[in-house]
Formats: C-alpha cells, structure tokens, sequence
C-alpha cells in the first residue's frame, strides 16, 4: 500500500495541526502547504480521485477552484467526498463522536475510524466498529432495518421528549454486544453511549435554562438535572444491562414504568441524576425484573381463560350452524314424506271410487307439480341460507382463530360443519332422487290403472 493513498499521510503532508472539519459525508481540510510538500500533496489527491466512490475538490486562498496540477505554495483547501451507506468512514476522532447521532449511521452495518496507535474493534447491536488504516475503499449498500427486529423510538410511549432530540431515536446503535471494549474510539464511543442510554431511565426529558433536565415518576414527580460529566467509566455496563432489558423484549413501555417506579423508590432525594443512578440501576432493575414476571404470569393467567372463552365461542358458533344444516335436512325428509303421503292418498280415493279418472290425472299431476316446486324451492333459499352462513362464519373466525392452533381449529370448527355439510348434501341429492322414483311411480300407476281396473 501506497502511504500516500490514506487520510493520515494527506493530513501529514499538509503540515502539522491542519483545520479539519468532518461530516458523515465529507472531510474538508484546509493548511498551508510547504514547498516540500507539494508533490506529495498531489499523488495522494490523485491516488483519492481513482478510488471508487470517493472524491477530492482542491481550492486555493481566494478559494477558487484548482485541478490537482495546480496545488502551489501557500493556502490549500480540500474537501474529500466519502462514500455513505452500509459503510461510513471517519478520518478524524472528533468527527466520529460528533456525528454518532447522525441518521445515516442507521444504515450503515460498519463504521471505520481513521486511529492513530491501538484501538480494538467492537460491535453494537446497529453496526460494527472497526479501525481503519486510511486506504480508500468501496462502499456497501445501505442496510434497511427489519420493523419486525426493531426495538421502536423510545420517544414513543416510552420517554417523553419535550426537546425533540436527546432522548435516542436509535437505541440500537448504543447498545454494546459486549460491555467492555479498549481504545480511544471505544471510549469516544461509550462516553457517549452512557448519556443518550442515561436518559431512557427518565419519565420526562427537557431543557430549561440551558441545563437538560429529566422527572422520574413515582409515588411523586422528582426533577433532576442531567449532568453528564458524573458519568464514570465504570457505570456504562451498568447502564448498558438496565437499557437492554429495557428495549430489547416485548413489552417496553410495562418494563419501563416498572422500572421507573423502582428507581423512584431508591433514588435518593436531592442527589445527582448521572452521580446516583449507577450505584441504584442494579437494585431498580432486580425489583423491576420481579414485578415483570409477575406481570406476565398474570397476563398468562388471563391469556389462559381467553382461550378457553374462545374455544367455548368457536364452539357454540359452530354448534348453532351445524344445527341448522341438520334442521334443513330433516326439513327435505319431512316435506317429501309428507307430500307424498297426501298425494297417495288421493290416488288411492280416487281409484277406489272408479270414477273421475281424468280429474284424478290432472289432480295427481298438479300435486306433483306442487310437490317438486316446494321441494327445490325450499332446497334453493336454504342452500343460499347455508352459504352466507359458511361465509360470514369465515369472515369472524379469521380475526379470532389466529390464536388457536392449526389443529385444534380443524377439530373445533373445519370438520364438524364438513361433516354437517356433506349430509346436507347428500340428503338433497336423495331427496331429488326419491322425487324422481315417486314421479316414475305416479306415472307408471297411471299408465297400469285402467288395465287393472278391466280385470
């Protein structure tokens, strides 16, 4: 690797203690520039342009533009354009803990700091952290958070945030994988990890007078001032563990309103916000943790008897449709005995008189006529009666069978009304056949009647 090609050596070569400033997206970089430095300065601008992704723009005093041939003694600004997305580089310290709150970080999976002498990698639970020896390198894609994996805005039901702004939006990118890292990005890092994290355990957060302040409620609303430089370095693990348990598990806004009343309860009266809350946050958090289980044992508890409600609704409602289909059936049978009985009857009068065959004939048919009307009539409305039931059934359980299995809904409620469908079914395809045999016999008894009654 050329040493030319690197942040490090353009900051170098421009002289020592060059202004910089440096955002998420550029580096702007302004010095005077040595005779001896001049070819140097122009190799690693150069080596900067050919890299994918990045950008270099040189200005001179009067800061106009000028190509990378023009670089001369005396004033020198430079403006790098970095890439920003799944991988975000810094070449200062100071601009990666000014920009740590920035939104972009979101979609970043790494960020490499430019680090002079050691420092380790770590990861958050947003992106990893790693140092970077200043080679150009491409960028990655931006990565699109999962709804389903994010832990939300705690400014939204959790902490309220009357300035808009210090409660973190991103919990994500504060909460370490591991509690411990070592090197001076880490501890860039944690120092600010600790106050954005530190003010989750609040009820209220605002400004007043130029001081943060944050309320605690509990038996009582409790002020205290937010000051930040009370924060010691062994407090972050502390801090780390409580804000997880926090925002990590289902349930946020009933662990932090546990949590915050046990940390009313313990924290002393007139002490320091960031002073006393390290040496209080394992106390709250063990009561809070017991108040939680309980919490969910009770919500178990009423889980378990909506259940069983359910299961009773699902029943009942399946229950009083299966009935229904199985009086509709019976209703086939009931007409088709009836009817039949009376039209046999009046054959047999008239036969038995023997006379008025004609009026007999045209009787018999009217009343077979009648017979067949009523009886697919009847077939028709409760057919469509059936179906709309079947449908406004599907409708209701599909907003309230999410909750039962897959098997105890088949049990519950598929096969039962399968089973009452399928003989509503069969009953009227046997009640159209058994129409269909009494019309042949209705036919052949008049068709053998006058030869019997010759005989």
């Amino acid at each position: 690797m050329n040493s030319t090609e690197c942040p490090a050596s353009l900051i170098d070569l421009l002289g020592a203690a060059p202004r910089t400033t440096e955002t998420v997206a550029t580096l702007k970089i302004a010095r005077n520039v040595d005779a001896d430095r001049v070819e140097a300065v122009i190799r690693a601008v150069e080596a900067f342009r050919a890299a994918k992704g990045w950008s270099v723009s040189l200005r001179d005093a009067e800061y106009e533009e000028i190509s990378p041939e023009g670089v001369a003694v005396g004033e020198l600004h430079l403006t790098v354009g970095k890439p920003v997305g799944g991988r975000v580089f810094f070449a200062t310290l100071d601009g990666f803990r000014d920009h740590l709150r920035d939104p972009a970080l979101s979609a970043a999976s790494e960020v490499l700091v430019l680090t002079i002498g050691t420092s380790s990698p770590f990861s958050t639970r947003r992106f990893r952290v790693e140092p970077w020896d200043g080679t150009p390198m491409d960028g990655l894609p931006p990565v699109t958070p999962d709804p389903a994996n994010e832990p939300g805005d705690p400014r939204r039901g959790l902490v309220r945030d009357l300035t808009g702004a210090e409660v973190p939006e991103d919990p994500l990118r504060w909460l370490p994988l591991a509690p411990h890292g070592a090197g001076t990005v880490w501890e860039a890092w944690r120092g600010e990890a600790a106050k954005r994290l530190a003010l989750l355990f609040a009820t209220e957060v605002w400004s007043e007078g130029g001081k943060l302040m944050v309320r605690l409620n509990g038996a009582r609303k409790r002020d205290f001032e937010f000051d930040a430089e009370m924060l010691g370095e062994g407090a972050f693990p502390r801090i780390a563990e409580a804000a997880e348990w926090l925002v990590m598990e289902r349930g946020a806004d009933a662990r932090h309103e546990m949590f915050t009343r046990r940390l009313a309860a313990v924290m002393p009266e007139g002490t320091s916000w960031c002073g006393a809350l390290p040496g209080h946050l394992p106390e709250a958090l063990e009561g809070a943790r017991i108040d939680f289980r309980a919490y969910a044992r009770s919500k178990s508890a009423e889980t378990l008897k909506a259940m069983a409600d359910l299961r009773k609704a699902v029943g009942d409602d399946v229950g009083r449709i299966v009935e229904r289909t199985q009086r509709l059936s019976n209703g086939f049978v009931a007409s088709i005995v009836a009817l039949a009985a009376g039209l046999g009857l009046r054959l047999a009068l008239t036969a038995a008189k023997g006379d008025a065959t004609g009026a007999a004939i045209v009787l018999g048919i009217v009343v077979l006529a009648v017979m067949w009307a009523g009886v697919l009539l009847q077939r028709n409305v409760s057919g469509k009666s059936l179906r709309d039931d079947l449908r406004n059934m599907r409708k209701w359980h599909r907003s309230v069978h999410v909750a039962l299995s897959g098997k105890e809904y088949r049990e519950l409620a598929v096969k039962p009304i399968r089973d009452a469908v399928r003989l509503y079914k069969v009953t009227a395809s046997q009640t159209i056949w058994g129409l269909y045999a009494a019309s042949a016999i209705f036919f052949l008894i008049l068709i053998f009647m006058p030869s019997i009654k010759g005989q």
